[in-house]
């Protein structure tokens, strides 16, 4: 579909609808029937699979729509995504465990050289280590001092041996 000046909004939404599965909400208020610009240089585009979100996002920039996107299934779009890809996008899931989110930031500062990020991670393990309530949590921490002790030679056994027994 060639989107240009004279492109009607409600066809060029349907189409996304029915051939991308993509849901195009249009923020204005009133909704405008066509794409108009006030601009010399009238901009075209082509949808087609491979056109990239963001793409199409800026080109009703210019035209002065703005508009938020989603999936037929409700969940909202990274704008790097690919027209094609858009059917089947689902987003990652977010950790709601406070234990093993808790762990995710432990495992990212794994490899610090800094003691006072040293001291962080124990705090954080004391912390975890106080509210973890089931024995996958407490067993997720368990590997995770160990997996700390034997890869960061900052992090003592004393350190791991403390955090072990207070389990």
């Amino acid at each position: 579909m060639l989107l240009s000046e004279s492109t009607n909004v409600v066809e060029m939404i349907k189409h996304l609808r029915e051939k991308y599965s993509l849901g195009c909400l249009i923020k204005n208020h009133p909704k405008p029937n066509y794409l108009n610009t006030h601009k010399k240089n009238k901009a075209e585009l082509i949808i087609h699979g491979d056109v990239i979100l963001n793409d199409f996002f800026l080109f009703l920039k210019d035209y002065n729509i703005d508009a938020n996107f989603i999936n037929l299934k409700g969940h909202q779009l990274p704008k790097n995504i690919l027209l094609k890809d858009i059917e089947k996008y689902y987003p990652e899931e977010k950790e709601t465990n406070e234990v093993f989110k808790s762990l995710k930031v432990v495992e990212s500062m794994i490899d610090t050289n800094i003691y006072t990020d040293i001291d962080w991670i124990i705090r954080i393990y004391k912390r975890i280590i106080n509210i973890a309530s089931t024995e996958e949590e407490k067993s997720k921490i368990l590997e995770s001092i160990t997996k700390l002790n034997d890869s960061n030679e900052r992090f003592t056994d004393r350190d791991s041996t403390q955090l072990i027994n207070s389990i």
